[in-house]
């Protein structure tokens, strides 16, 4: 698996970027941005959670309707997304900014980009 080495230590309420691919090849990526939310100990009076996890909000509900909707907006169905990802799976798929101009870098000399 084509993966960044992952150093970050997430931040609450920080930006991050969700970096999968729509081939087995790893040629063509797919980068969702999110925040991160917290761990299961600090969200445990905020939503159901699960220890060992982490948990990121899309960036598109968290710009509009705030840290799981604390601005108290009416959603919509499917309007906030919140994923919960062990630490593992995370440090493998969400990268920081540093970690994703880095790959970027590297994804830009492939044929495919150039």
């Amino acid at each position: 698996m084509d993966t960044v080495s992952n150093t970050t230590t997430y931040v609450s309420r920080k930006c991050y970027f969700q970096l999968s691919y729509f081939d087995y090849d790893f040629l063509y990526p797919k980068v969702d941005t999110v925040v991160y939310l917290g761990n299961a100990y600090e969200l445990k009076d905020k939503l159901p959670t699960e220890e060992g996890y982490l948990y990121f909000q899309d960036a598109e509900s968290y710009a509009n309707h705030g840290f799981l909707n604390s601005k108290g907006h009416k959603l919509d169905e499917g309007e906030m997304v919140v994923m919960q990802k062990s630490e593992a799976i995370a440090k493998k798929t969400i990268i920081d900014i540093n970690s994703f101009i880095e790959k970027f870098k590297n994804l830009a000399k492939q044929p495919q980009f150039s």
